[in-house]
């Protein structure tokens, strides 16, 4: 690439541009000592020092995450086409992982990896760091942000041929006129201990997703339940005189996705419901969606103990 970045130099370029507060944008779990954070827009083939596409987390005791490390990752179909050799940073190569079950994405790509805030014993830029852990991954905050992702994506944007498409649903309609309230909450999926994404434009009819959010437009059905992005967060827009509560179950009807003990989405297992960190042995469908309310769905085994999230200020 012709970058002039030495392993040192390049430790100092991320410490000056990233410093140590950067926004968490997708989680993949906390695998070998540290929870992954990936900016998928950054998956565009270009090398950029400034522009790691992963981030790496080690949990903290006191709930809080530090920034230990980021990896830069080019997928080979964006590279190979152009180029014969990987790529490299300043005088370092990339990882050749375009072997079917390379750890990481599940997709053919060239990763480099830079231990930048703490030190590897195993060198700066190997993979795999001994000295971070995941003790206290339990305990974390996740921080949500708008435009972002949660989890592996296994869905895609809007409702499936057996959810809404215009018809009212479940009891719930698309959006006419000023709600009677606008209001937020938080639905996470996990399979067999793997956080699964709740997609974007979910009660949504034909979304659009530019840049990772489903912009509003009163010219599409936008139901009275809805995700514009793929955090896992529930826009509740109860009609004008229809101050009533929204269930998941109504969600999930609208989404045109099962939801009972057994399944969730398609993915079958017993499944353990956690509302507000709490267990939840009732009826799934009949949980209410409130201000920040959180629900969790973990399907099958391990089972995972439910996050805590953080609500932006403008989901």
């Amino acid at each position: 690439m012709g970058t002039p970045l030495s392993g040192i130099h390049l430790a100092q370029h991320l410490r000056e541009r990233l410093g140590q507060r950067v926004a968490i944008v997708a989680f993949t779990g906390c695998p070998r000592g540290q929870i992954t954070a990936v900016e998928r827009a950054l998956f565009d083939g270009i090398v950029d020092p400034a522009a790691p596409e992963i981030l790496n987390y080690e949990p903290m005791e006191n709930g809080r995450m530090r920034l230990v490390s980021v990896a830069f990752l080019v997928p080979a179909a964006s590279w190979d086409p152009f180029h014969s050799l990987a790529p490299t940073l300043g005088d370092q190569s990339f990882l050749d992982r375009r072997v079917a079950g390379s750890f990481g994405p599940p997709f053919a790509n060239y990763a480099l990896y830079a231990s930048v805030w703490r030190n590897n014993p195993r060198g700066m830029f190997d993979q795999y760091n001994p000295n971070v852990s995941c003790d206290f991954a339990a305990d974390a905050v996740i921080e949500l942000i708008r435009a972002t992702s949660l989890g592996r994506s296994v869905y895609p944007p809007g409702n499936t041929p057996l959810g809404g498409h215009g018809q009212a649903t479940s009891g719930i309609s698309c959006i006419s006129g000023p709600p009677a309230y606008h209001l937020h909450a938080h639905v996470s999926l996990f399979v067999r201990g793997e956080q699964i994404e709740f997609p974007a434009g979910a009660g949504i009819v034909d979304p659009v997703v530019t840049n990772g959010y489903v912009n509003f437009n009163p010219a599409k059905c936008f139901y009275e339940m809805h995700s514009h992005d793929a955090s896992g967060i529930i826009h509740l827009h109860a009609n004008a005189g229809q101050a009533r509560p929204l269930t998941l179950g109504q969600l999930f009807d609208v989404w045109g996705r099962p939801l009972s003990r057994t399944d969730v989405a398609g993915n079958i297992g017993t499944v353990f419901a956690y509302v507000n960190q709490q267990l939840y042995t009732g009826d799934l469908r009949a949980i209410v969606l409130s201000d920040h309310t959180q629900v969790t769905l973990a399907v099958g085994d391990p089972q995972v103990k439910p996050p805590t999230y953080l609500f932006p200020t403008n989901p």
